[in-house]
């Protein structure tokens, strides 16, 4: 595995060539790693080489990646013809996607994703604590206490994701670019009424 690092419109690109093999994976991670460590929240991993070779066991640990980023707060894309692994076939079209609006929705989404996900699982380790919990009364009102902190909690981001969609600035206001704001509008609500974080209208 040979690695490039560039950069274009304030954009980082990690370029991929030869292979990727599954102990090489680890190697993309922490290099991806120290570059969001140091600020570098917008990032585009460039695997369309067509003499690339990468097992299919591997796409799916190299797909994980664009989560893994969103927790840590960045936005990662992947440019790849291979099936379930790059958002745009090109590096051209990787980077206008990351670089548009429907790229910032996607962003946002998967940052709001994160945020649930990290709630989701303290719910379930609350559940399990009031389920183990043989300590009197003061432990169990404590952990209930925690469990209604942790629905406000995700109330109050379900409030924030509408807010978010209802009032983000339109970046252009050419007729155009208003008409593809309404479809990613349309399509990223979808995509959270699916995943059960907006209720469905």
């Amino acid at each position: 595995m040979k690695l490039k690092l560039e950069v274009q419109d304030n954009v980082m690109i990690l370029a991929v060539s030869e292979s990727v093999t599954a102990d090489q994976i680890a190697i993309l991670r922490a290099g991806l790693g120290k570059l969001i460590q140091a600020g570098k929240k917008t990032l585009l991993l460039d695997l369309s080489d067509p003499n690339l070779a990468v097992a299919p066991a591997e796409v799916k640990e190299i797909a994980a990646l664009r989560d893994w980023a969103s927790e840590l707060g960045a936005q990662l894309m992947i440019a790849s013809p291979m099936t379930g692994l790059g958002d745009a076939l090109t590096r051209p079209e990787t980077l206008k996607l990351l670089t548009s609006p429907l790229g910032r929705l996607l962003m946002l989404e998967g940052r709001l994703r994160s945020q649930l996900k990290a709630l989701e699982q303290h719910k379930i380790d609350l559940e399990k604590k009031l389920a183990s919990v043989n300590s009197g009364p003061n432990s169990v009102n404590l952990l209930k206490k925690e469990n209604s902190d942790l629905k406000a909690r995700i109330v109050d981001l379900e409030k924030q994701i509408k807010f978010r969609l209802d009032h983000r600035t339109r970046p252009y206001e050419t007729p155009g670019m208003g008409a593809k704001n309404d479809l990613a509008h349309r399509i990223l609500v979808s995509v959270l009424e699916q995943e059960g974080i907006l209720p469905v209208t």
